[in-house]
Order: structure tokens, then sequence, then C-alpha cells
């Protein structure tokens, strides 16, 4: 199949935005795959000069078939994020997702595009993760199955994206029943469900919370990378939604010289295991600034 469209997201962080783009080109895939940056307007006008910082960069590094869309008004990104995707969707069928923030592996492209392929007509595979989590996870695979969906680059198709309900109606389900919302939550490794209620009374909910409340009441699954192809770093302070603090970053992933796939979308118990282990214990200090982060933005 042709390679997938790639969606970027990029505001006012240049720096960012050329970290991004730099790794994307390293991507053999990237000068057949067609590629959309939005670059979203500024807030206040005391932010212009680093939008148009941003787009600076956007300008002169962008591939010459890349389709750039400069906003004149502020979008924001959750809204953007979502007519993005939802416009890519409806015309390609597919989608991967880049945020300005995130540095990829050279070999991102190549495994995103292989999975989508290969799960390309299974439902229950609702997104491709191409981050994971600093943990060790044994086996052969490049891949492992797990019941959550990420928001540093992934990817999905049209068939997924089109159960998306910015509403999250299992919110009242997930509040009357206890067992259920503590396996939303992995178990208790997470806030997840905190985040839903309080992101519901917001006027645009931020979409990924709400995305994962749609893949979880379908029973739906995400593949993730065994190593992660995917490195975030907009925690510096200079995001919207980013405090400034420390995080243990990954590293990328080396190069493979055949993707290896699993063959059924099982959830891979043992990997799941190490995540929620990871989330309980070394990532305590990080759930609690993130938990201050969403009390202020709440």
């Amino acid at each position: 199949m042709p390679f997938a469209p790639i969606a970027l997201f990029a505001f006012r962080r240049p720096r960012h935005v050329e970290l991004a783009l730099r790794s994307l080109l390293l991507n053999p895939e990237l000068a057949d795959s067609p590629l959309t940056i939005y670059c979203d307007g500024a807030r206040t006008a005391a932010e212009q000069a680093d939008v148009d910082a941003a787009r600076k960069v956007v300008r002169e590094l962008a591939p010459r078939h890349a389709t750039i869309v400069e906003r004149s008004a502020n979008l924001g990104l959750d809204p953007s994020v979502i007519a993005g995707v939802s416009d890519l969707c409806e015309r390609h069928g597919r989608v991967i997702v880049i945020e300005d923030d995130l540095e990829v592996a050279p070999d991102f492209l190549r495994y995103m595009n292989a999975a989508l392929d290969r799960y390309a007509d299974d439902d229950r595979v609702m997104q491709v993760s191409g981050y994971q989590f600093p943990v060790t996870i044994g086996g052969h695979d490049d891949g492992v199955f797990l019941p959550y969906t990420t928001s540093w680059g992934w990817a999905t198709w049209a068939r997924a994206w089109r159960h998306f309900d910015i509403k999250a109606p299992l919110f009242d389900s997930l509040t009357r029943n206890t067992a259920s919302r503590r396996a939303f939550d992995l178990d208790g490794s997470y806030p997840y469900f905190r985040m839903l209620r309080r992101n519901l009374v917001k006027p645009v909910p931020a979409w990924d919370i709400v995305y994962y409340a749609n893949v979880f009441a379908r029973h739906g699954v995400a593949l993730h990378p065994r190593l992660s192809l995917v490195r975030n770093n907009g925690f510096d302070g200079s995001g919207s939604n980013c405090g400034r603090f420390v995080v243990n970053h990954v590293a990328l992933g080396a190069d493979r010289p055949h993707m290896r796939l699993p063959a059924a979308p099982e959830v891979d118990h043992a990997a799941y295991h190490a995540v929620k282990k990871h989330l309980r214990h070394e990532a305590r200090p990080l759930v609690k600034v993130l938990r201050r982060i969403q009390a202020r933005v709440a």
C-alpha cells in the first residue's frame, strides 16, 4: 500500500520543531509520504515572534512535497489534532501523527507503515503507538499489544477513528462500575479516570484521554514497540501542557534489518505487568506532577 500520510502539529517552539523535522527527515519513507504540517496561530501578541520563528523553521526544513497549513488564529492543540486527523483519515483512510516536541527514530515510519498495513482489517487493533515506557520487554517481536493508547507519536485508521466521540459516553458506566474504572486506570497504576473526569467539563476535552476511553469501551488494543521509537523533548517548560521537570527519557530504538510484528492482537501480559510496575513505582513522582499540572489547567 502507499505510505500513510503524516500530520505534524507545530506551534511556537522553533527548536523543538527543528528536532522533530530533522529526525523525521532521517526516515527514508518520508520522501514518498504525504506530509501536512499544521502551524497554529498565536494566542497573544507576545507569542507572535515565537510562532513566526517556528514557521520559518518549518518552511526551511520541510520537504518540497509537504503541505504547510499556517492558521491565522489559534485553534488550540486538541481541536487542531481532531480536525487534522479527521481530515486525513477521511481522505486517505489512515494517518500518522506527530507533535512538534517529539523526536523519532530513523525507522519510525517503517514501523508505523508496516503495522498499518499488517492490521488494516483487524477491527480490534485501534492504534499503533511509537512510544514505549523505559521497561524491559522480552520476546523477538518488535511490537507488543497493550490495552491502552498513547499520544507520543501514533497512527490509526479511519475505521478506528470514526468511533471517536468527544462526549466520551463511557464516563457514566465508569463512574458506576468500580472494576471497570480500575481497569481503565491500568489496574490502579495511572489516574486516567480522574483525567477523563476533569477534561469532560472543558469546551474541547483533550483528544487523547477521550480517544483512549472510546478504545477501552470497544475492548480495543494498540500495538506498542518493544523499544521506543519516540523521545519527548517537551518537558522543559516550553509547552502549553507540560511542566518543567525531569523525565527518564527512553533511548530511541536501534535500526532493525527486519520488522517483526505479532501475528495476533493479544495483550502481552508480561509487557503489561512491566508497564504497570513502572507507573506504580518508578514514575510515581511524574504522576504527582502531572496531577498538579492537571489541577492548574482544569
